[in-house]
């Protein structure tokens, strides 16, 4: 079964070798991989076990003894801040006899303690009272490694912390390369939680994820952005990781060239309303912002009809830098240049999606749902960069069914949404043998199965 997740399947008639990447092709991945309960068994001992995933934001973990829950198949992680600078996790197990010692999402303690029979230990997981532990004398007593809690590894990057159960993993500065050297000037730690929520959906956590590590959806699935929006782009493998950049077509706020419109004759307004439309369409954060927003229509009130299109959005730029450093947020030293290079979107593996801008952020995440490969939850954050001293302040949003939240889900996002367990569906039908991916604009996708495939079949670890 190994072999067969990273080979497709003879009938399709394609061969799985390629010239450029040895055991995968770029431009196909076999149905199976979202539908069978063996891969995903297989994922939840191979991948999930070993591989670095996202667990928390710092911003959490305000305070020492404040903490998250992270849920993964079947495995419950404690993340929590032990001192100014120190964050740890532990398995979400009493040593005594296997007891949850926290029952909810998140708060704050300051010592960890078992309702059942009322071990306790301190923040750094070392058990500080066992009821009757002479007892024990017997047996030679119980040592720390016994009696203490089971620490899980950390590890940090832009105010994201990740997990790893596996003790002898790669080291995070070598999985998470080479975002740091990337994204890292864009300073995600300076950004905060906006509005966070995770839902129930009914398909493959891949599925899920997939959606958000492309662009090649938007003229199709979002085409009300099609007067303002050119979405063609490059797809690229990151290490682990991967990325998409635009590729020519016309500035933001001209009709895509698909489209056949001609441009705007007032190339200002037509910029300013694009920007506040797809503001409200992502829910304040992503590509533009609700800062941004507040701000275009006078940033560029001054500028008539014959304006280049190039003066225009620096003006923008320029306002809104200062907007940033006006209400305390400072600003990065990222030039329009730097973020073209760095795309739209980043994908971190196996299942993170970024999708940014220059003072915000989405952020997905999928994760597996029970043992039935159907089913997956999915996160969908906003952050945007504010100053130091800003409290964080956010909702933790659930939703069974997200259905009967569409007026709380951005209509852009509501719109992916809609095609995931579609997608789910019609691939279950006979003729439907594997997604044949655009091997140019949609190489995250393949990327993000190269990496699972080599973890499934004992690598990349």
């Amino acid at each position: 079964m190994l072999e067969e997740h990273a080979h497709a399947v003879d009938e399709t008639g394609h061969s799985a070798e390629t010239e450029t990447s040895g055991t995968l092709r770029d431009d196909f991945i076999r149905k199976d991989v979202y539908f069978s309960a063996e891969i995903a068994r297989q994922e939840a001992a191979m991948l999930w076990m070993r591989t670095w995933q996202m667990a928390c934001r710092e911003e959490e973990l305000p305070t020492i003894g404040s903490f998250v829950t992270y849920e993964i198949v079947g495995q419950s992680v404690i993340v929590v801040r032990t001192g100014e600078a120190d964050i740890k996790a532990y398995q979400n197990s009493c040593p005594h006899r296997g007891r949850q010692l926290i029952d909810h999402q998140c708060g704050s303690v300051t010592r960890f303690y078992c309702p059942f029979h009322g071990w306790r230990w301190d923040l750094q997981g070392k058990n500080t009272y066992i009821r009757n532990a002479e007892d024990w004398d017997c047996r030679g007593g119980l040592s720390h490694g016994e009696a203490g809690l089971a620490e899980v590894k950390v590890g940090r990057w832009g105010g994201f912390v990740f997990i790893n159960f596996d003790a002898g993993c790669e080291a995070f500065e070598k999985f998470i390369d080479p975002v740091p050297e990337n994204l890292g000037r864009l300073e995600f730690e300076k950004m905060r939680f906006t509005w966070y929520k995770t839902m129930e959906i009914k398909c493959n956590w891949k599925v899920a994820i997939e959606s958000f590590m492309e662009s090649y959806h938007v003229p199709s699935t979002h085409f009300q952005t099609l007067p303002f929006l050119d979405a063609v782009t490059t797809s690229r493998e990151r290490g682990k990781h991967g990325s998409h950049t635009n590729r020519g077509g016309r500035p933001f706020g001209m009709p895509a060239i698909e489209t056949g419109r001609p441009e705007p004759e007032h190339f200002a307004e037509a910029f300013s309303a694009a920007i506040q439309r797809i503001a409200r369409e992502t829910g304040g954060v992503g590509t533009t912002s609700s800062r941004g927003a507040s701000i275009v229509a006078e940033a560029v009130a001054g500028f008539g009809p014959e304006a280049d299109p190039i003066d225009v959005m620096k003006a923008y730029a320029a306002r809104l830098r200062q907007q940033a450093i006006d209400e305390g947020a400072g600003w990065h030293d990222l030039t329009a240049q730097d973020m073209a290079e760095l795309g739209v979107d980043w994908s971190l593996f196996p299942n993170m999606v970024l999708v940014f801008g220059v003072d915000s952020s989405l952020v997905m995440r999928a994760r597996p749902h029970g043992a039935d490969p159907g089913r997956c939850l999915l996160d969908m954050w906003a952050m945007l960069r504010v100053a130091p001293a800003a409290a964080s302040s956010f909702k933790r949003e659930y939703y069974e069914n997200y259905r009967e939240h569409r007026a709380d889900i951005p209509p852009l996002l509501y719109q992916d949404l809609s095609n995931m367990e579609r997608v789910q569906a019609g691939m279950s039908c006979s003729s439907f043998k594997g997604s044949r991916l655009n091997p140019v604009q949609e190489r995250q996708i393949y990327n993000m199965h190269r990496g699972i495939a080599a973890y499934l079949t004992g690598g990349w670890a």
